[in-house]
């Protein structure tokens, strides 16, 4: 069954991709009139390790920023929840600065065999567009003084996205 549940959900993943993408490397994912962009960069035939490109929000600190994020599924999914990391490097209260490690309920406490990769790609957008520290279990550099310092917390973030995820013409 396991396998039956990735092989619809990656068929919709690519589907969609498909259908918004067509031959550009940017797909785009309405969503409360926001644009997400994501882009599959793997072969379409290993669903179990994949990597997508996320670009980063507009009008918050990731924007013009691209993201790698690898999605590696175990065979036991739906029932084990994938592991999905950043490769590239970002600043995030919910990311950790090293390792890309992600921490949002839908790869927590809120995972379970109802949840699709789409889902998962669209909650990690969601983080980038509007960190929430509440849920954060302090895995970056970043606390919640610079949370509450907003400007400084922008600058960094805007700082770090220019220096690893931005294209370098």
């Amino acid at each position: 069954m396991s396998s039956i549940k990735l092989r619809k959900d990656f068929a919709a993943l690519v589907k969609f991709i498909a259908e918004t993408q067509g031959t550009d490397e940017e797909t785009i994912i309405p969503d409360n009139n926001e644009n997400i962009e994501i882009a599959l960069t793997t072969s379409l035939s290993n669903m179990n390790d994949f990597v997508v490109v996320i670009l980063g929000p507009k009008s918050s600190p990731y924007e013009g920023g691209k993201y790698r994020v690898r999605i590696q599924v175990s065979n036991n999914y739906p029932f084990c929840k994938p592991n999905v990391v950043f490769l590239t490097r970002i600043c995030h209260p919910h990311i950790h600065e090293v390792s890309g490690s992600i921490c949002i309920e839908t790869l927590g406490s809120g995972w379970g065999p109802n949840v699709g990769l789409l889902q998962v790609l669209m909650s990690i957008y969601g983080m980038l567009f509007s960190p929430n520290n509440h849920d954060t279990k302090e895995v970056t550099s970043i606390n919640e003084k610079d949370i509450e310092l907003h400007k400084k917390y922008i600058k960094k973030v805007s700082e770090h996205t220019e220096k690893y995820a931005k294209t370098k013409n």
